[in-house]
């Protein structure tokens, strides 16, 4: 069982009933410390933010969102398969249905092989959800901004030092 806990003058308190918790038995627990609201904001503001500072001529996402996704998957955060078809022609045609069916989605055909990097989720992880712990949020969120300033060629740390606020 996972459950959510508060400190409060040194203790830990459940968040939820513990209902499934057998009274006196000793649980082992582990810890893991929630990112905060704050970084979390942050991230998504210095992420429109560049999205809205990138040129026209060198726009190639649909919106913000569709810049994350694709971030994410060139980060690493993302799960990846390599689909194999009998031709070339076949592969497109697979390309194409998987744009209809998740349009976020990186693709890439290479012959008759369409590869496909699907981005993992960046919710915060809470037991056994899949989701992104503290430490690994700050790291991927570090060089997704590094990648962002390496685009808009400003010196690294630039997007983050502005917080979500246009140069």
């Amino acid at each position: 069982m996972i459950g959510r806990f508060k400190v409060k003058s040194g203790v830990l308190h459940p968040v939820h009933r513990m209902d499934k918790l057998e009274e006196g038995a000793t649980y082992n627990v582990s810890l893991a410390k929630d990112r905060s609201p704050e970084t979390h904001k942050h991230f998504f503001a210095v992420l429109a933010d560049a999205y809205h500072q990138i040129p026209d001529e060198r726009q190639h996402w649909r919106d913000p969102e569709h810049l994350r996704k694709v971030l994410l998957c060139q980060v690493g955060w993302c799960n990846q398969t390599d689909t194999v078809l009998s031709s070339e022609e076949d592969a497109l045609k697979y390309a194409a249905v998987i744009d209809q069916l998740d349009p976020y989605s990186v693709k890439q055909v290479e012959g008759n092989i369409v590869r496909h990097w699907i981005p993992k989720t960046m919710a915060v992880a809470r037991g056994n959800n899949g989701g992104m712990s503290a430490k690994d949020f700050q790291r991927v969120k570090q060089k997704i901004f590094d990648i962002l300033d390496d685009y808009l060629g400003v010196p690294r740390g630039t997007l983050a030092k502005q917080g979500g606020k246009a140069a």
